[in-house]
């Protein structure tokens, strides 16, 4: 039976006449000594020996922190080290933390509080680079090996890769700094700036006839086509890649031809209702006659179970623009151009502001509640005829 807070909290200080060893999971246990000291073991063998491990004292040390230190002693052993060698001494401050386990506690109590989208972009980019790339203790990092580890993303990725891998680790970090569970790091003394390089400042803004072409691409791509149609959906819409990615079954209402993004999917924080227009019904009918039977998500990721990934369209936008001969975009420049062209044509800035997901500024959203719908239905259709 695994050990508990409550069991340990009885035991804390009581006299015994002999010393008494309880088993917890994972090899782990307390040894509870005779005037009531309880100090968490860790079970191992090196070179044929059974040898035990002073992990640190209850309550300096919490239950849960000791067992967030086991992982770390278990690749020791199994990489052939005698713990009590590898640490010279067998005091606690020795088993710091590793980075993985920073990041196990940073996901679980603070990433698991935010929005699905950006949990999304830290499990990948944390499992995609970091996990696993430090054995040793965060503490002991040095400023070469951090230097190091961005070089590599840089290379493998890009700069603006590696500079938001500095920026998410310092947060990180400095998370499980302040909740004590790490002391001071090296990570702290790099200028984030001398690290790869930040995003530049988007204006670029597609015009028709790129649009076209990218359209015209699209369709001859070799893909699955929830990844092709998410892409043509956000051309269609001019809506955010999240709020398509992450739009389901329940959002949609085909019968008066509406998507209604609820307040909780916004990142507004307010309900959106957007009017659609032929050819965004005709990719909606698409993927929900091959996918919705299978999955609560309309543009859903190859397994079905969860919405397509951002990642999924990067990489296939990347792959679509290395072969063609334009300028480089991104799906998030044609928000751009649906409002700027719209303009060109005469829609009136308010509607194309709706289209767009934004909040109406000033008097004008304390006392017009309408959603336009009529305007907006007749905005994008002139758009999907103007890029057709």
């Amino acid at each position: 039976m695994s050990l508990t807070d409550s069991k340990l909290k009885s035991l804390l200080n009581k006299v015994s006449d002999k010393i008494t060893i309880l088993a917890d999971r994972d090899s782990m246990s307390a040894r509870i000594s005779p005037k009531g000291k309880i100090v968490f073991q860790y079970r191992y063998r090196h070179k044929g020996k059974q040898k035990r491990y002073d992990i640190g004292t209850y309550p300096a040390l919490t239950l849960a922190e000791a067992r967030k230190v086991v992982p770390t002693l278990r690749d020791i052993a199994a990489d052939g080290y005698d713990i009590k060698e590898y640490y010279a001494k067998d005091e606690i401050d020795n088993c710091k933390p590793t980075l993985d386990q920073c990041i196990e506690l940073f996901m679980d109590k603070y990433v698991s509080r935010l929005r699905t989208s950006t949990q999304s972009v830290y499990h990948y980019s944390f499992g995609k680079h970091v996990k696993g790339k430090f054995k040793t203790p965060v503490e002991d990092i040095t400023k070469p090996q951090w230097y190091a580890f961005f070089d590599e993303v840089e290379k493998s990725s890009t700069g603006y890769v590696a500079q938001t891998m500095v920026k998410q680790l310092k947060t990180c970090l400095r998370f499980c700094s302040d909740r004590g569970f790490i002391n001071q790091h090296t990570l702290n003394d790099l200028a984030t700036k001398s690290v790869g390089h930040n995003s530049q400042v988007k204006d670029r803004t597609p015009s028709i006839s790129e649009i076209q072409q990218i359209l015209r691409e699209l369709e001859r791509s070799q893909c699955l086509v929830s990844t092709k149609n998410t892409v043509k959906f956000i051309i269609y819409t001019g809506a955010r890649c999240g709020e398509v990615r992450e739009m389901e079954l329940t959002d949609i209402d085909l019968k008066n031809s509406l998507w209604i993004l609820p307040a909780e999917k916004s990142k507004t924080k307010i309900k959106i209702v957007r009017p659609l227009a032929p050819q965004a019904i005709k990719v909606l009918k698409e993927q929900i006659g091959l996918f919705g039977e299978f999955s609560k998500y309309v543009f859903p990721s190859a397994t079905y179970q969860n919405a397509i990934s951002s990642q999924t369209i990067n990489k296939f936008c990347r792959a679509v623009r290395a072969r063609m001969n334009l300028q480089s975009w991104t799906v998030h420049d044609f928000r751009r151009s649906i409002s700027t062209i719209l303009v060109d044509e005469g829609i009136e800035p308010y509607i194309t502001e709706k289209l767009l997901g934004h909040s109406l500024g000033g008097v004008f959203s304390i006392y017009n509640k309408s959603n336009f719908l009529n305007e907006q239905l007749a905005a994008y259709s002139k758009w999907e005829r103007l890029i057709g």
